[in-house]
Formats: structure tokens, C-alpha cells, sequence
């Protein structure tokens, strides 16, 4: 499993800089999804099923900045990935997770 590390960046206020570790995508994108729907908690903002997604990628749209690096088996390196990247797998890991709820 690659070792992924976020670097996030909430405000423009150096001290709003972070960085989240772990071990797998998957936990990484469902932190990831944590992390958006406190946020949302603490705004006291509802966000129903259909309007999810929308208001995650909002979510991260706001951040001054979030980036993951990877860790790549063969070469023992990080490969940097941008907001995009991080959209897309988003998108795919809630594609996966709605198509496995949708199963019989």
C-alpha cells in the first residue's frame, strides 16, 4: 500500500498549513470526505446526497491549497498530485462506494 501524505493549506495565515498521513487512497479520499463534512457540521450547513459531491469539490474550491504525494513502490519516491487529481479520486471513490450500496 503507497504511504500517501496530504499537504493542506485552509486560510492564507501560514499556521492554517497541515499535512494528514496514510497508509492507503481509500482511507486518504474518506478522510478527506471526514474532514468536509465537519466542516460543513460546524457551519451548520446541510448537505443532502445529491448536492454531495458538488459541495465537497466547493469544499475543496475554498481551500488556499491542498496537494497529495504518493509514494511510489518501485522507486521508493513521492509523485506530486494537484487539486484535480485529488477531485478525480474523490469522484471515483464515491463512484465505488455508491455502486457497492446499489448491488444486491
Amino acid at each position: 500500500m503507497p504511504h500517501i501524505i496530504v499537504l493542506m493549506q485552509s486560510t492564507h495565515h501560514w499556521a492554517s498549513r497541515t499535512y494528514l498521513e496514510y497508509q492507503s487512497l481509500e482511507e486518504c479520499m474518506d478522510a478527506l470526505c471526514r474532514i468536509f463534512e465537519s466542516f460543513m457540521r460546524i457551519k451548520n450547513i446541510y448537505v443532502d446526497s445529491k448536492n454531495y459531491l458538488l459541495e465537497l469539490f466547493n469544499f475543496l474550491d475554498i481551500l488556499v491549497d491542498i496537494s497529495c504525494v504518493v509514494m511510489q513502490e518501485g522507486s521508493n519516491t513521492y509523485l506530486p498530485h494537484n487539486k484535480l487529481w485529488i477531485k478525480e479520486q474523490l469522484f471515483l471513490r464515491l463512484d465505488h462506494l455508491d455502486s457497492e450500496d446499489t448491488r444486491y
